[in-house]
């Protein structure tokens, strides 16, 4: 239940004038201008689906999750190259867990998610742009993992009770009517996650885990117009398995991992000078790194709804 993916699900801001124009090229790698601050509230609506191979060791096929994620991002543009930001969100999320069997049980995840602060770059190679950027998604303190009323129920946290670093790097360049560009991303833990289990002291649930990893790869095109844009990003997410210690001493690990395409669709329009609106829609494999008591993964996939406002200062 991390939410490394919200740098993903947050508005991708649009750039109504043209590729090198100073607000930056693209909106998928958007980047706050020189000397000028935006901050960016954000709403999104999502429903993901999780499929296990082996029930998870419970007797649930599978579990969705639905519910709500509310945060903002600020960003700073230091000079012509670089800018820093913060982005803080929370969420509040309903889970029922199935069988094929009939049974089923529910649960709930909600709290605050890690929060980012990160830096982004970009270099002009003449008739394109490198870019390239650094996130520290950082939780404030243990997640929390509660199943004292039975396999498939209980109630957990959003964050995911580590430390980890994303480093990405990007190209774009205009292409007929807009612009075209490809991001590479790789997330890994600088610090174990820690977890706030109950029952505790048991082999049940893990106090830490270590090892996690992910990947993605995107290409995206975008359509540009005078106060309007129209952006496709398909994406290839892969998240790999990770090694826990539990409560009694032992350890082991997870199959947690799981890969698939991700679409993401977004329209974001100009109303004023500093205010730009982005709808955004996203379908598939959205590449979240999912948290020990996910094991046993097949696939996990589903569909977010987004709606933000970027105002500029």
């Amino acid at each position: 239940m991390t939410r490394l993916k919200l740098l993903a699900l947050l508005p991708l801001a649009i750039s109504s004038v043209a590729f090198a124009a100073e607000t930056s090229g693209s909106e998928y790698l958007h980047q706050t201008a020189a000397g000028k601050w935006e901050v960016t509230p954000m709403l999104t609506y999502q429903d993901m689906t999780l499929k296990y191979t082996n029930n998870n060791g419970t007797n649930f096929d599978k579990s969705e999750t639905t519910g709500v994620i509310y945060g903002v991002k600020g960003e700073y543009g230091i000079d012509d190259m670089f800018s820093v930001g913060i982005n803080i969100a929370a969420e509040n999320d309903s889970i029922k867990s199935t069988s094929t069997s009939g049974v089923s049980n529910t649960g709930t995840a909600s709290g605050l998610n890690n929060i980012d602060l990160y830096g982004n770059g970009k270099y002009d190679l003449g008739g394109s742009m490198l870019r390239y950027g650094l996130d520290f998604s950082i939780a404030m303190g243990k997640t929390k993992q509660d199943i004292s009323s039975g396999a498939g129920q209980g109630s957990f946290g959003t964050s995911d009770g580590g430390l980890n670093a994303t480093p990405f790097v990007g190209w774009e360049m205009a292409m007929g009517p807009g612009i075209f560009g490809l991001k590479f991303s790789y997330t890994f833990q600088l610090a174990d996650r820690k977890y706030n289990s109950t029952p505790a002291g048991t082999g049940a649930l893990a106090d830490s885990e270590k090892g996690d990893s992910a990947e993605s790869l995107t290409a995206f095109y975008e359509w540009m117009n005078n106060n309007w844009s129209l952006g496709v990003a398909l994406s290839y997410n892969g998240t790999n398995g990770s090694k826990l210690t539990f409560g009694d001493g032992t350890t082991g690990t997870v199959d947690n991992g799981h890969a698939g395409i991700f679409i993401d669709i977004y329209a974001p329009i100009t109303v004023a000078d500093n205010i730009t609106l982005i709808p955004s829609f996203g379908y598939g494999d959205n590449g979240e790194m999912l948290i020990a008591e996910q094991g046993g993964v097949k696939t996990f996939a589903g569909y977010d709804l987004s709606v933000a406002a970027r105002f500029g200062f």
